[in-house]
């Protein structure tokens, strides 16, 4: 009988934190996360994202984003978008 492995993944914070504010600038209607250039990039090596942050506990990841809207779409798509 094939023997079953279990294996468990432990992704850190400061990744969800960057792959969450690379998803949002891709979203169309929102402007930069709010920060300079140099604090984007500090949060991707390491830093702690500004504009975006993230909770775990209990296999959960809470993320609460602050972004810059640009005038014009219906802030109720880009809420679902987001």
């Amino acid at each position: 009988m094939a023997e079953e492995r279990v294996s468990e993944v432990s992704i850190a914070e400061e990744v969800v934190r960057t792959i969450a504010a690379i998803a949002a600038s891709e979203i169309e209607g929102l402007s930069t996360l709010p920060g300079s250039v140099a604090e984007q990039v500090v949060s991707i090596f390491g830093g702690r994202g500004k504009g975006v942050e993230t909770e775990v506990s209990d296999g959960h990841v809470k993320i609460s984003l602050r972004v810059a809207v640009r005038y014009g779409p219906p802030l109720h798509e880009l809420a679902r978008r987001i």
